[in-house]
């Protein structure tokens, strides 16, 4: 048994097929003729992963549709689409279990979330007022075993000197209103403190040039707020 890229509508699982496939053939599951073909086992490592991120529940759907509706993998009739899934996975009938996702969907959080990248791309990209919950990035953390941390406890920024002398305290804050650039989180005129989490990021960012002396302050912590 054979697929080919047009059994998909993913562009990486398309490319794979044109990578690995050696041969042009018929595709037993879209049934086109003359393309270039793999057997769907060639893709096992491909699709096992997913079989991490959702939970088998009689209260779910199917996992072919699962998939589909997630992922928008497949460009095949009901059908054809379970039997290649189960030939991928090696395990048959598997794609016609119920599955849930191991993270229910909440429509509210997809709500917010939608409302906020709006609100980046057309409305209000520098002060959003619809940013997430930092609740909703823990969920995340969790399902890939990282722990999400509000703040390190030291922050560095550094600034180009100008000449040798290095600046004093007072010079190392944010810069003044009336010279603040265009930044990556604020426009023209509105002045933001930028900081690292270590001293060679702080260098790295300004971009200088190896003749050129540095001046990096380690900032403490004292408090961190979420909104």
């Amino acid at each position: 048994m054979n697929c080919c890229p047009n059994c998909f509508s993913d562009s990486f699982i398309i490319s794979r097929i044109n990578t690995l496939s050696y041969v042009n053939g018929d595709c037993n599951y879209c049934l086109t003729k003359n393309t270039p073909v793999v057997s769907p086992t060639k893709l096992t490592d491909y699709f096992e992963p997913l079989l991490d991120i959702y939970d088998k529940s009689d209260a779910g759907i199917r996992f072919d549709q699962l998939i589909q509706e997630d992922w928008n993998t497949f460009n095949l009739d009901d059908d054809n689409r379970r039997r290649l899934l189960d030939d991928i996975l090696r395990v048959s009938g598997i794609s016609s279990l119920k599955y849930i996702p191991k993270c229910q969907r909440n429509q509210a959080i997809v709500e917010e979330w939608n409302g906020f990248t709006c609100e980046l791309m057309h409305t209000n990209r520098f002060m959003p007022e619809k940013s997430p919950k930092i609740e909703s990035f823990e969920k995340f953390g969790e399902l890939l075993g990282v722990i999400v941390e509000p703040a390190e406890k030291k922050i560095y920024r550094a600034r180009i000197n100008e000449g040798c002398k290095p600046f004093d305290i007072e010079h190392m804050g944010k810069p003044p209103q009336e010279i603040a650039p265009n930044g990556r989180a604020n426009p023209i005129g509105i002045s933001y403190f930028y900081a690292a989490s270590d001293e060679k990021t702080a260098i790295s960012e300004l971009r200088g040039f190896k003749s050129e002396y540095v001046t990096v302050l380690e900032f403490s912590i004292l408090e961190c707020r979420w909104q």
